[in-house]
C-alpha cells in the first residue's frame, strides 16, 4: 500500500558520529510548544539525521544542536508518532516563511500550533534567511496539513537541479522536509509513482494480497469504514527494507526502529506481528515485532537478512500491523537508529503510502464479475474463467490507497504499472511475466510503461496507467487481452487443459526490496482443463435441508475448518504461498494456527476468528524456489479446537 523511498545525500565521517549527550551548557534551541505535551519534536539536520525530544507536560523543550546543525528544521510529531508539521520561524516576506535555523542557540519562546504547522518568533541569530518556503497570507507552509501533496509553481525543475540534497532538505520549498513530503518536487503527484523523484519513506513499503473471494474495492461494490478496517486489519504488510547506504561505510552491527508511540509497534504494546514474507526470518514469524528486540533497547529490531537482495546482504523484516485506519495512516513516523561502529546515525522514515483495497476484476471474457464476492464468485479456483481459446479478455478497476491529510476520502490510484504472472498448476512454479507484446487491445490510459532500473521488474510489470489520481468511480475501468496460451508456450509450456492461476498486480515505482503492491488472485481454465470441486462441510449440507426443531444442530454446532484455493508464485529464489481457510460449519471457529509445512521449512499462521461461511485468506513464503516444492497447509494444526471434522483440514501439492 504499497512501497517513500529516500536516497540519502553523501554524509561525512564525521556526521556520522551520534550527537554528544546533551548537558546543559551545550548549544541548544529552547521553547514552549503551547497544547502539545507528550508530543514529540524532530531536529532534523539537512543530511538526513535527526534527533529528538519529547516535549514536557507543559510543551516546553530543550533540544541540542550538535553536529550539522545549520539549516536544520524543527518537526512536530503527534503523541502516537503521526506527523504533524514543521515549526516556521519567522516570515521572509513575498509570500515566504522562514524554517531553517541557523546553528546556533536560541530562544524560540512561546511557539503556537497552527492547522498543520506551529510557528515562533525566534530571535535573528537562531533562523538561517537560505531556502525559504512558499506560504499563504498567513504564514502557513503551502505543504503543510497536506503531507507535501501540492502542485507549486516552478518547483518541479528547481528540485530535479537540486537532486543532490539530502533528506533533510526542502527542493520544493513547500515546507515540508523531502524525509517526510509526500511530493518533494511539487509536481502535485504522489512519489511513489513518480520515478524521477527520491520521495519520502526511506525503506519502507506496504503490500496487500487477497483472493477474489476476499476481494475488497470501492468501485466492485459499495464500502464502508468497517470493511475498509477489516481488510487493513487482516491484509495490510509493511516491509522494513534497508541497503545499509545510511553508515556510508561504517559497520553496521544493528537497525532499530523507534516508532515514537505507533499502536503497531511501542514498546511492550505493539500490535504488529512478523509476517511470513521473504523479508522475515522464518524462526521470527508470527512473534511479535516488539519482541525482536537482540539488543534489549526496547526498540524493534530489523535484522540482518543475508543474501536477500540479488545475493547481498540487506536488514529487512515483514510486517503484519494488525490495527484498523484509526491506528494506522499516511504521515505515521518511524526513527531509524543504525549502530555502527562510528556511532548511532539516525534517520527518519514516514509511511506515505499503502493500500486499503486491491483491483478488482469487472468483466472477464465479456462477463460481469458480481461482487461482494464469495466462494462462488467467477474468477475463484472453484469457478474459474473458462476460456475458448488462448486470450484472456478483462476489465478491472483501479485499487484505491488511504487519503493524504488534506485529501477527502479514497482515491483511485493512478500511475501505477499492471501485469499477471501465470502459474500453471503442477508445473513449475518459476516466476515469469509476459512482457508487453503479449498485451493487446488497451483501454484509452494504459501503455508499455518505460523501462525502469530493474529488466526482471519491467518483464513481470510491462503496463503502466497514466491516469492521475481521483476519487472512486465505477465509470472509470481499464482493460487489456492477455495472449496468455501465447506467453506460456513461448516459456515452454502448453497450456491445453490447464488450470493457471493469474494474479492481477498493480505497484508502484520499483525500488531496492521491492514496492507497493496490491494484488487480487483469479483463475482461469483452457479447454479440457478440470474443475477443482470443493468438499461440503456441515454448513453446506445443511442449506436447503428442514429444519429439526429441538434438536442439536447439523454438525452439532462445531466450527469445520477446511484448506482450499492454494496456490504458488515465486520470486527471488522465494516462494509465496497463498490459501484460503474458510469454516464449513455451523459455529466460529476461534482463535487457531494453520500450519505450513514445506522442504524449505515449517511455519506457523495466527489465524483470528472465522465465522460461519468465513473465508479467511492467508499467506506464506519460504526462502526457496516453488518448483517441485512440496506444501502441506493444515488448519488448526495443532488440533487446539474442536470441529465437526478433521479429514478436510490439510491442502497438498507439488508446484
Amino acid at each position: 500500500m504499497i512501497a517513500r523511498r529516500h536516497l540519502l545525500a553523501l554524509l561525512t565521517a564525521a556526521s556520522l558520529l551520534a550527537a554528544a549527550p546533551a548537558h546543559a551548557s551545550s548549544p541548544a534551541v529552547t521553547g514552549t510548544v503551547a497544547g502539545a505535551g507528550g508530543w514529540t519534536l524532530v531536529l532534523l539536520r539537512t543530511s538526513g539525521q535527526s534527533s529528538t525530544v519529547r516535549l514536557a507536560a507543559n510543551g516546553a523543550f530543550r533540544l541540542p544542536l550538535g553536529r550539522g546543525a545549520r539549516g536544520a528544521t524543527l518537526q512536530l510529531l503527534k503523541p502516537g508518532g503521526r506527523y504533524f508539521g514543521p515549526v516556521v520561524l519567522g516570515r521572509a516576506g513575498r509570500g515566504r516563511v522562514l524554517t531553517a535555523l541557523s546553528g546556533r542557540a536560541g530562544a524560540l519562546g512561546r511557539i503556537r500550533l497552527g492547522a498543520g504547522y506551529a510557528t515562533a518568533k525566534a530571535p535573528k541569530g537562531a533562523v538561517s534567511r537560505a531556502g525559504a518556503a512558499r506560504a499563504d497570507a498567513d504564514g502557513k507552509p503551502v505543504g503543510a496539513g497536506r503531507l507535501g501533496l501540492v502542485a507549486v509553481k516552478g518547483a518541479h525543475s528547481r528540485a530535479r537541479t537540486a537532486g543532490a540534497g539530502g533528506a533533510g532538505t526542502d527542493p520544493d520549498a513547500d515546507g515540508i522536509p523531502s524525509a517526510l513530503d509526500a511530493d518533494d518536487d511539487g509536481n502535485g503527484k504522489v512519489d511513489a509513482v513518480d520515478s524521477g523523484s527520491r520521495s519520502a519513506g526511506a525503506g519502507l513499503f506496504s503490500e496487500a494480497y487477497t483472493l477474489m473471494s476476499n476481494s475488497l474495492n470501492a468501485n466492485a461494490a459499495g464500502v464502508d469504514a468497517g470493511a475498509i478496517d477489516r481488510f487493513v486489519h487482516d491484509f495490510l504488510v509493511l516491509n522494513f527494507f534497508l541497503d545499509g547506504h545510511q553508515a556510508k561505510g561504517a559497520t553496521i552491527n544493528s537497525i532499530d526502529v523507534d516508532c515514537l508511540g505507533l499502536p503497531y509497534c511501542r514498546a511492550g504494546a505493539g500490535t504488529g506481528i512478523v509476517s511470513s514474507s521473504n523479508n522475515s526470518l522464518a524462526d521470527r514469524v508470527d512473534r511479535p515485532w516488539t519482541s525482536i528486540d537482540a539488543d534489549g533497547d526496547k526498540l524493534p529490531d530489523v535484522p540482518l537478512m543475508p543474501g536477500v537482495m540479488h545475493g547481498q546482504d540487506a536488514w529487512a523484516i515483514a510486517i503484519r500491523p494488525r490495527v484498523t485506519t484509526a491506528q494506522i495512516a499516511p504521515g505515521d513516523t518511524f526513527q531509524l537508529h543504525f549502530r555502527t561502529d562510528r556511532g548511532d546515525v539516525v534517520e527518519p522514515t514516514a509511511l506515505t503510502l499503502y493500500f486499503v483495497t486491491t483491483p478488482a476484476v469487472a468483466t472477464a471474457q465479456g462477463q460481469k464479475i458480481a461482487y461482494p464476492a464469495t466462494d462462488a464468485t467467477l474468477g475463484n479456483r472453484s469457478n474459474p474463467i473458462m476460456l475458448d481459446g488462448d486470450r484472456v479478455d478483462l476489465s478491472f478497476w483501479r485499487p484505491q490507497r488511504a487519503a493524504l491529510p488534506g485529501e477527502d476520502g479514497l482515491r483511485d490510484m493512478g500511475h501505477l504499472h499492471y501485469g499477471m504472472t501465470p502459474h500453471v498448476e503442477g508445473g513449475s512454479n518459476e516466476e515469469f511475466g509476459c512482457g508487453a507484446g503479449a498485451y493487446s487491445s488497451l483501454s484509452a490510459t494504459l501503455r508499455p510503461g518505460d523501462a525502469t532500473h530493474d529488466s526482471f521488474f519491467n518483464s513481470l510489470m510491462p503496463l503502466q496507467d497514466t491516469s492521475d489520481d481521483a476519487a472512486p468511480s465505477r465509470d472509470r475501468t481499464l482493460g487489456f487481452t492477455l495472449d496468455l496460451g501465447s506467453c506460456l508456450r513461448s516459456h515452454g509450456i502448453d497450456p491445453t487443459g490447464k488450470l493457471v492461476s493469474l494474479p492481477l498486480m498493480a505497484t508502484d515505482e520499483p525500488r531496492p526490496g521491492g514496492m507497493d503492491r496490491a494484488v487480487q488472485m483469479l483463475w482461469v481454465c483452457f479447454p479440457g482443463c478440470s474443475v477443482p470441486q470443493q468438499q461440503a462441510g456441515p454448513q453446506q449440507q445443511q442449506q436447503g435441508a428442514p429444519q429439526q426443531g429441538g434438536g442439536p444442530q447439523p454438525g452439532g454446532g462445531l466450527p469445520d475448518l477446511a484448506v482450499r484455493d492454494l496456490a504458488a508464485s515465486g520470486s527471488g529464489g522465494s516462494c509465496t504461498l497463498t490459501w484460503a481457510v474458510e469454516n464449513r460449519g455451523t459455529a466460529a471457529a476461534m482463535l487457531s494456527r494453520t500450519t505450513v509445512h514445506t522442504s524449505g521449512g515449517d511455519q506457523e499462521i495466527s489465524l483470528d476468528s472465522v465465522a460461519p461461511g468465513e473465508a479467511r485468506g492467508q499467506q506464506a513464503t519460504v526462502p526457496v524456489p516453488c518448483a517441485d516444492l512440496l506444501v502441506q497447509v493444515t488448519a488448526d494444526g495443532p488440533n487446539a479446537i474442536v470441529e465437526y471434522a478433521e479429514d478436510n483440514n490439510s491442502a497438498q501439492s507439488t508446484f
